[in-house]
């Protein structure tokens, strides 16, 4: 059983993340995903073309979003949409979800990297960073970090504070992409020595839920992390998807 049918029947919490180095599809493979994008969602994307690397990013996670609807529903044809309408204050701007919604997902990119993270169960947030430079570092530190980090951060070796601080920044990137409200929450309220943290998500009427958060391994040199409302059963699924994007055949055995 592939990955992916491994996620789609599976009876836990489980979470599959999806992932792809940009810079290793092909010219053909965003084409044909241009094709697919209506014209609100080309907008969306800032008037770019696909040839930029910051276009092909956006290309490439909602084309995983896709397939994957595609893989659960198996309909070629499907009615699903991609929509960004704010859950909180109703602007064209906000987290990117399925309507209507089959799974939950979130999508992050750093630097050609593009990662997709998807459950059936709970709402789930997915960050990635590069690791940090001197500047970034300095920049987290001050801004973003409670003293129980920093205190963490201070026993950090030097070659190590780079990867250390953006996990640090990771895990609260995806905390405030769950929420949806982006840094209209200060990043330094988000504690990521504890796990789970309690945060307001959209229609809960002002009651906190438990928000789980865990670094994920993806690719050298970049550091990602996970939140999820649903507390896991395993750890999650990982599949390097760029194989699985060139294909057209959904029978694709990763």
């Amino acid at each position: 059983m592939n990955k992916i049918d491994q996620w789609i029947q599976s009876d836990t919490n489980s979470v599959i993340l999806l992932y792809v180095n940009v810079r290793n599809l092909s010219d053909d493979f965003f084409y044909q995903s241009a094709q697919q994008f209506s014209p609100p969602e080309i907008q969306r994307l800032g008037g770019e073309t696909k040839d930029s690397l910051s276009a092909r990013e956006h290309f490439a996670g909602r084309a995983i979003v896709r397939k994957l609807a595609i893989r659960v529903t198996g309909n070629l044809y499907g009615s699903e949409t991609i929509t960004t309408k704010c859950q909180w204050c109703g602007c064209k701007l906000g987290r990117p979800r399925l309507e209507p919604q089959i799974f939950s997902f979130s999508i992050a990119h750093s630097q050609g990297l593009v990662v997709v993270a998807a459950a059936f169960q709970g709402e789930i947030g997915v960050d990635v960073e590069k690791h940090l430079t001197e500047v970034s570092q300095n920049t987290v530190m001050q801004w973003a970090m409670t003293e129980k980090e920093l205190c963490y951060a201070r026993q950090v070796s030097e070659d190590r504070l780079p990867e250390y601080l953006a996990n640090i920044w990771a895990l609260k990137e995806s905390a405030l992409k769950l929420v949806g409200r982006g840094l209209s929450i200060s990043p330094a309220t988000i504690d990521t020595t504890c796990s789970p943290i309690y945060l307001e998500l959209p229609g809960s009427k002002s009651t906190r839920s438990a928000v789980f958060m865990k670094t994920v391994s993806v690719a050298d040199g970049f550091s990602a992390a996970l939140s999820y409302t649903l507390a896991m059963d395993e750890s999650p699924i990982l599949l390097d998807a760029g194989d699985w994007l060139a294909k057209t055949d959904e029978r694709y055995e990763e």
